[in-house]
């Protein structure tokens, strides 16, 4: 049987691997070829000073070459490592010694390094390059704790850690790994990364549950399915939703309450499921609520886009009526999404009468493309 096409097929597809998963490098966007070509080369001679080039360093090395969107492939820069000199490697550190990005080449390193069997001598080169990038001992044990966490993050669980960042070390350094992996859960503080299970969560004496992410700046949570409110004790400086499903929550506490205030929130491709706030409010009707998602401060940028928001109910105990019973923002702008069955209950049981006021949103959110189902007015 002649199977040549197929072979070639096959070829093809392990070879184009790397370009069909780029592991992007945002810094080198509008850099020029020779500060590209010092970075990459250099990683390059990683892979030489091993007994052989073994397929997956190639095919890591491939993948942060694509990312970086250079002219030449992987091959090039193993062929010019092969050259490379004492001249190439001071010009490599003066170049990156002093800026944050040195941080990203010692997780490129380091995740080169131990992505596969490495000999004694690579693991000689990689220490002596990053001690020339004047990274020290504690920014290491940083940079050693977030290379295994993104080693280990698409095959199990990692508990919740926090390590103190190097100043200048920057979040798009690791969300470049992150965004290739199939969830994720990340906060930042102003010293510290932090990794979070969904299981962190606490109970209080109600038994109703929530998990509190505690003096986060930014926060990063993909593909994840959430049963339990999330609440913010700090000022959230930017806090995005991708792809997540938030379902059975029901609570005394708003699904997501940035308690302290926000400036910008992003909710994308999403879904609220069966999903109910308690609350107890004696006085003003129609007064604005967020239910669902609530930043104390009105006017933080919310962009919502791509979610589905199905039988959420947000029910007050006492006879007072409720407006923007999902979210509480006067800079809201929401696309291409679908509300069914989104009501405010009162007296614990009635739908909040016909009103103008008896609304979803805040009156002048951005109202593209979306459709409303029984449920209360858009805006």
């Amino acid at each position: 049987m002649e199977i040549k096409k197929i072979n070639a097929l096959r070829e093809y597809i392990k070879n184009t691997k790397a370009e069909r998963y780029p592991i992007e490098n945002e810094y080198f966007k509008d850099k020029e070829d020779y500060v590209k070509n010092l970075y990459l080369k250099m990683l390059a001679a990683i892979i030489l000073q091993g007994e052989e080039a073994d397929e997956a360093k190639t095919t890591f090395f491939g993948r942060l070459v694509a990312g970086i969107s250079t002219d030449y492939d992987s091959k090039f820069y193993i062929k010019e490592a092969l050259e490379i000199s004492t001249e190439d490697f001071e010009s490599f550190v003066e170049e990156f010694s002093t800026k944050p990005i040195k941080y990203r080449f010692a997780l490129d390193a380091l995740l080169l390094l131990t992505i596969s069997e490495y000999s004694e001598e690579q693991t000689e080169l990689v220490a002596g390059i990053i001690e020339s990038l004047k990274i020290g001992r504690e920014d290491m044990k940083f940079m050693s704790a977030l290379t295994v966490y993104v080693m280990e993050l698409g095959e199990k669980k990692m508990d919740s850690f926090g390590y103190n960042m190097p100043k200048e070390f920057k979040i798009d350094f690791i969300m470049d790994y992150l965004n290739l992996f199939p969830s994720y859960w990340v906060y930042l503080t102003d010293e510290k990364l932090f990794f979070v299970n969904v299981e962190d969560e606490t109970e209080d004496e109600d038994g109703d549950k929530y998990i509190e992410i505690k003096n986060s700046k930014y926060v990063y949570i993909k593909n994840c399915e959430i049963k339990v409110s999330l609440r913010f004790n700090s000022f959230v400086k930017k806090l995005n939703i991708d792809n997540c499903l938030f379902c059975d929550i029901i609570s005394k506490y708003r699904i997501i309450d940035a308690i302290n205030g926000a400036d910008y929130i992003s909710i994308k491709d999403s879904q609220f499921r069966n999903c109910v706030y308690n609350y107890s409010r004696s006085s003003y009707d129609w007064k604005p609520l967020g239910g669902v998602i609530y930043s104390e401060n009105d006017d933080c940028k919310t962009e919502i886009s791509g979610c589905k928001f199905t039988d959420i109910i947000t029910r007050n105990s006492q006879n007072f009526y409720s407006s923007e019973i999902i979210c509480k923002s006067n800079n809201a702008d929401v696309s291409d999404c679908i509300f069914a069955n989104c009501w405010n209950y009162h007296g614990g049981n009635n739908i909040d009468p016909n009103n103008s006021q008896r609304t979803l949103f805040a009156e002048g959110t951005a109202n593209n493309n979306n459709k409303v189902i029984n449920s209360a007015n858009f805006s």
